[in-house]
């Protein structure tokens, strides 16, 4: 009787340690299921990553054969100008852009005339949407000598300009008037076709710097 008793409080030891040691496996196996899941899941996107850096390098590529690299005479920085305006007559009225190697963008007003308007602003019309960019502190300089050629060029690189590039890119089929206004006087210009693509490419190649 006695032995019956040994015999059978044995069979329920070794069948309550069979049932534990089952459920810690089918823990681990849970486990090495949820951490290969995961890992599988890194691999994914570490994948989707690699491809998305390689495209966007490709897009890079594809828009920097359409700029020349221009050094900055006043420090080591270079900067990304469109060859579009490569082209362009330097005694003219203008709106460009630029950006660096960081991506940071820039319009540029350019002003070219007979007498001085001393320009620190520009208004654009975009469709029916006028916009005004921030304004740029300017010396006023005191010249009684005849003047016969007078250039100023204003950068303007505050949120509100990228806006205006922002909405230059995106209605580029709508008419694009810029006033440069100056202290002594204003000059109004309509953009063109081309010169408002080489604006939304510049942007476009800024936003990809900067990714």
């Amino acid at each position: 009787m006695k032995l019956k008793y040994i015999i059978s409080a044995l069979l329920i030891t070794i069948f309550v340690f069979g049932y534990l040691f089952h459920k810690e496996e089918e823990k681990l196996i849970a486990k090495f299921e949820k951490e290969r899941r995961v890992r599988n899941k890194a691999e994914k996107f570490n994948s989707s990553d690699l491809f998305q850096a390689d495209a966007t390098q490709k897009k890079i590529e594809t828009l920097l054969s359409s700029f020349s690299i221009r050094e900055s005479p006043y420090s080591d920085s270079s900067w990304y100008v469109h060859k579009y305006w490569s082209t362009f007559d330097q005694k003219r009225i203008a709106l460009t852009a630029k950006i660096n190697e960081k991506g940071e963008f820039s319009l540029v007003s350019q002003y070219y005339g007979k007498k001085r308007i001393l320009h620190d602003r520009i208004f654009v019309k975009v469709g029916e949407n006028l916009y005004d960019s921030s304004v740029v502190k300017i010396d006023v300089p005191i010249d009684h000598s005849p003047v016969v050629e007078v250039w100023e060029t204003i950068e303007l690189k505050e949120e509100k300009d990228l806006l205006i590039a922002k909405e230059i890119s995106r209605k580029i089929d709508e008419p694009v008037y810029v006033r440069l206004w100056g202290k002594e006087g204003y000059e109004d210009i309509r953009l063109s076709e081309e010169n408002k693509m080489a604006i939304r490419e510049t942007l476009e190649l800024a936003i990809l710097l900067k990714s």
